[in-house]
């Protein structure tokens, strides 16, 4: 004589709808809360300090020219702390300081006064001094150059995927829950008074 399995009872076979329904509509936007927290987890940046030094001294009348070392650094910070107005920092490239040296064309971005401190991420590797007075003026500029990097960045490629898979799966349920609304409202014949 064989036993017959017992059948799932209504309590069961409840819970077992309920975790259908789950995996069908929650699981989808759990994969895109999930993609998008992995997301915004590969955009933290670390920044680190490659080099900081204090160069100071006495600007005649004319131009002068401070060599950076040679990194290149994510951002540069140069702030000019004791200038006077008559001084203006000019951060150069190679090429815009070699240009400068054959022509005398300065850059086109400077500081002075006014701003005092100047943050870029270009390949800056000089600063050009111009002193427009008579007389030599003392300047102190601090020059601060950080590494920015984003260790966490390769996540982007599966919080991308777990986007993508979410919205794939979710979509289409939703827009047949929604085609099927719109053919039960268009659908029946409307009551008549």
């Amino acid at each position: 004589m064989t036993e017959a399995t017992p059948s799932p009872g209504p309590r069961w076979q409840h819970a077992l709808s309920l975790l259908a329904t789950f995996f069908r509509v929650f699981a989808p936007l759990l994969l895109v809360m999930a993609g998008l927290a992995l997301g915004l987890l590969s955009l933290t940046s670390d920044q680190r300090t490659y080099y900081s030094n204090n160069y100071t001294g006495s600007a005649g009348p004319g131009n002068a020219t401070i060599d950076l070392p040679a990194v290149s650094p994510g951002l540069l910070q140069v702030t000019d702390v004791t200038g006077a107005c008559e001084l203006r920092v000019y951060p150069a490239t190679d090429a815009e300081a070699i240009r400068f040296n054959q022509t005398g064309a300065l850059p086109a971005s400077w500081f002075g006064c006014s701003n005092r401190t100047v943050t870029t991420s270009g390949q800056v590797a000089h600063l050009i001094l111009l002193n427009v007075a008579s007389f030599s003026i003392p300047y102190e500029i601090n020059v601060v150059a950080y590494s920015v990097t984003v260790p966490l960045g390769w996540l982007a490629l599966p919080a991308t995927a777990l986007v993508l898979l979410g919205l794939i799966s979710f979509l289409p349920r939703m827009m047949a829950g929604e085609i099927m609304r719109f053919r039960d409202e268009f659908g029946r014949p409307k009551k008549r008074r």
